[in-house]
């Protein structure tokens, strides 16, 4: 009798977890880059999703990062907001790696969700880990 408890507890804890994991958030960049010093303060320029950048520029590479970071005990916001830097802090770091000044048309996505906007950004912070994949174009400004 204890086995049949204990495996529908841990099927019933299992199946709530693993069945909001495909969900994604939205979360606003503003308020993220704003909430992580180290972020806004950089000669690298990040253009999201369609902002205008600068006509005078040259391609270098496509650039891709995933982060993942533990959201246990973080609200989503706060768990996403982590991963958020995460992925940022490693799109700069490539980007400058390849002598870019910029990284323009930067996506979110999550699975198979895409999000290309300029104010929002799509993270998923469901059960232990918040996980997010920011790609963008490093360039050359001259």
């Amino acid at each position: 009798m204890k086995t049949i408890f204990l495996t529908f507890i841990i099927f019933f804890i299992s199946s709530f977890t693993f069945s909001s994991l495909g969900q994604g958030g939205q979360y606003n960049i503003k308020e993220a880059l704003s909430s992580v010093s180290d972020l806004s303060e950089s000669s690298l320029q990040l253009f999201w999703g369609d902002q205008k950048y600068p006509d005078n520029s040259k391609e270098i590479k496509r650039i891709k990062t995933s982060g993942r970071v533990s959201a246990i005990n973080k609200s989503d916001k706060e768990a996403c907001f982590d991963s958020f830097a995460s992925s940022v802090r490693s799109l700069k770091k490539k980007a400058k790696a390849i002598g870019a000044n910029a990284i323009v048309n930067i996506k979110s996505s999550y699975k198979t969700k895409t999000l290309n906007s300029s104010k929002l950004f799509i993270c998923n912070a469901r059960g232990i880990i918040a996980t997010i994949t920011l790609s963008g174009i490093a360039i050359k400004t001259k």
